[in-house]
């Protein structure tokens, strides 16, 4: 009695075959940067990791090389920012 043997396709054609695939919504929206825009306002960590507010007057660049001018409400002082500084919109 001969065995059959079912051919598979090599695990390395399995791995390209999944990295083709979309990511899932959640994991894709995980990975973006929003994107802040003068006016809004924001919490953000200041140059001594302190937590501050203020709304942004001045953006510069995009993405995770973001930085923006925040105006302190606290100081009235404008803090330059980088976009990994902002901890949440409000």
């Amino acid at each position: 009695m001969a065995h059959r043997v079912q051919k598979r396709a090599p695990h390395g054609a399995a791995l390209a075959e999944r990295a083709e695939r979309p990511l899932p919504d959640c994991i894709e929206k995980e990975n973006q940067t929003m994107p802040h825009l003068e006016g809004q306002r924001v919490e953000y960590r200041d140059d001594q990791n302190k937590k501050c507010q203020g709304e942004i007057k001045q953006v510069s660049g995009n993405g995770p090389a973001a930085t923006y001018v925040i105006k302190n409400e606290q100081t009235q002082r404008d803090d330059r920012v980088r976009e990994m500084q902002i901890e949440q919109d409000l």
